[in-house]
């Protein structure tokens, strides 16, 4: 028989083409310490969803107080970590706190006369025509209230001017600030005896604002107001602001 054709040789391998591969990164160095060693932040997670919709307070390490909820567990707990927490109320109350704290004095930035000095705005009683009236179209009027000593606060009620319709929306934008010294908004005074009187001390805390509106508010209305300290002022800022109002609770 024939003999076989001779048995083809191997074909060689093909050369691998050269690596594109990189060598990885060196390591990351650990990022710098979020905050100074020994230093105090209060951390506030306003977007958590672990909280509830009963409302109480909580005292950071720092002294602020700030508004917490709860665990979705009718105020057995409050959202409030490495803090002092207290008071908790049902939705769209205020926490629990006395009904009203004693004042001992109050002064007005300005009077428009004897008849409505200050102290008609903590005597306890607003019936009709009776109020403390700050001077007309005065620049930032305010209404200061001394508590006697350091207090925790919890909420404002404020008793608008009754008996004059278009007198009770003077109101309008107001501010409530706690502090812990009297005359915090004054500095000096100008050349013609009146007091300078700004917001801008360190030694004040804005705990409430708004917008009144006598539709919508009515007489009387109640807002929070947490804080600590001896001092609570009622602020009317902007120029041409008349502050009438017949009472103001702490």
């Amino acid at each position: 028989p024939p003999l076989p054709p001779p048995a083809s040789a191997p074909s060689p391998p093909s050369p691998s083409p050269p690596s594109t591969r990189q060598a990885p990164p060196p390591p990351l160095a650990p990022p710098p310490p979020l905050y100074p060693e020994g230093a105090f932040f209060d951390l506030i997670d306003g977007n958590a969803s672990d909280f509830g919709t009963w409302v109480g307070q909580c005292r950071c390490p720092s002294g602020e107080v700030y508004l917490v909820g709860d665990h979705y567990d009718g105020c057995g707990s409050l959202a409030c970590v490495g803090g002092t927490s207290w008071g908790c109320a049902p939705p769209k109350d205020p926490p629990a706190d006395p009904p009203a704290l004693p004042a001992v004095g109050a002064v007005l930035s300005s009077t428009y006369n004897s008849n409505y000095e200050a102290e008609k705005c903590i005597d306890g009683e607003w019936p009709m025509h009776k109020m403390c009236h700050s001077k007309s179209n005065s620049y930032s009027p305010w209404l200061e209230i001394d508590l006697g000593e350091t207090r925790q606060i919890g909420t404002v009620t404020i008793h608008n001017r009754r008996g004059c319709s278009g007198c009770r929306d003077r109101l309008g934008a107001w501010e409530l600030w706690v502090s812990d010294v009297p005359g915090t908004f004054c500095s000096a005074s100008n050349e013609y005896g009146i007091r300078l009187c700004e917001a801008s001390t360190p030694r004040a805390r804005l705990c409430a604002s708004g917008e009144y509106t006598h539709a919508s508010d009515g007489d009387d209305f109640t807002t929070l107001c947490a804080g600590l300290g001896r001092y609570v002022t009622l602020r009317l800022p902007g120029r041409s602001r008349t502050l009438n109002v017949a009472e103001v609770q702490v």
